[in-house]
């Protein structure tokens, strides 16, 4: 793994802490030189271990995140309960039919005539499409299912194998050679691994029993 693919690694959205596991000491040494990351690390006056290095990009990489939120924040226009109510009235489809929404539930409510309907929002919820396959190598899948990410990006394995409906252990096979992809977090696969894992856009695994 080359200086070049650490440098696509960190300038992701969101990686792990494991993200930079599979690189070698001396290309991470030269991405933190590049990152002025060098003289922090330094100061500790001691040996420098793999993992300092590691440790180093990933709490770099979470700081530029907090500032780039933080930015985000202060841009955002604020929107009051004013607002909010106002632009409800200016939508509304007809004389005939009332629209409110309740700000802290989110509920819209429409009364038409006599009847009066309650809608939920949809919460969109994040997925990646997995193909199964009875072996790695095999050519053509055996069942295709979305499943959930969570809320940072992961794939809980496990719920994949919930969702699949099996109890065996869900393993990714790497695309580019067939194998079985290293677990660096027992159960995870990490959103930052996810991308990299991707063949035509979806995942390929298999079960275990």
């Amino acid at each position: 793994m080359s200086l070049q693919d650490a440098e696509r690694i960190l300038e992701k959205a969101v990686i792990g802490r494991t993200a930079f596991q599979r690189f070698s000491k001396n290309v991470l040494a030269d991405l933190c030189a590049a990152n002025n990351l060098t003289h922090e690390l330094n100061s500790s006056k001691r040996t420098l271990l793999k993992a300092d290095y590691e440790n180093a990009l990933f709490d770099f990489r979470e700081r530029q995140g907090r500032r780039s939120k933080v930015s985000q924040t202060r841009l955002a226009p604020v929107k009051t309960p004013h607002m909010q109510h106002e632009q409800t009235f200016n939508n509304m489809p007809d004389d005939d039919m009332m629209v409110s929404e309740d700000v802290d539930t989110f509920k819209r409510q429409e009364q038409v005539g006599s009847r009066t309907r309650t809608y939920m929002p949809a919460i969109s919820v994040a997925t990646v499409t997995v193909r199964v396959y009875n072996k790695a190598k095999d050519w053509m899948h055996i069942n295709e299912k979305a499943c959930a990410l969570d809320s940072n990006g992961d794939l809980n394995l496990s719920l994949v194998s919930q969702t699949i409906g099996t109890n065996a252990m869900c393993r990714i096979v790497d695309p580019t050679n067939y194998h079985l992809f290293y677990q660096y977090e027992p159960g995870i696969l990490r959103a930052d691994d996810l991308e990299d894992l991707l063949d035509d856009g979806f995942l390929r695994v298999v079960f275990i029993h």
